[in-house]
């Protein structure tokens, strides 16, 4: 495979990944909006628990969908190095990212990335199963 068509294919999986996040930013739109109705109008105890597994279930798909742009780096730039030559482009990438991919994990990499994530749960958790006078 070629330089040209490696950055293609990265570059379509991006475009496939993006996608993909726009659906789960909607997702975790519908979550709050959820939660905002619990809150508003209260929830029998099914209900908690239905929102809770649909809330929990739109954060992982979103964290999943952050790894597969790490991995969609790792795989481009472990393809780039088996090339004989690159450009200097693709070498930044290669630079960047290292031969041996990137480790398959649904924590993101960046810490700060990591704490964002763990607050929109507990915002959704709080959100679903404490009263509104306690969030006040």
């Amino acid at each position: 495979m070629s330089e040209l068509e490696i950055l293609t294919l990265m570059n379509a999986q991006f475009t496939t990944n993006g996608v993909f996040l726009f659906v789960g930013a909607f997702l975790l739109w519908v979550a709050f909006r959820g939660v905002i109705r619990i809150q508003d109008q209260g929830a029998n105890l099914i209900q908690k628990i239905l929102s809770t597994l649909f809330s929990l279930g739109i954060v992982y798909f979103n964290l999943l969908q952050v790894n597969f742009i790490g991995q969609n780096f790792g795989n481009s730039a472990g393809a780039l190095c088996e090339l004989d030559s690159v450009s200097s482009g693709s070498q930044g990438l290669i630079d960047l990212i290292g031969c041996d991919g990137v480790s398959n994990s649904l924590i993101p990499y960046d810490p700060i990335f990591a704490v964002w994530w763990l607050v929109i749960t507990i915002m959704l958790m709080a959100g679903i199963w404490m009263k509104k006078e306690d969030l006040s």
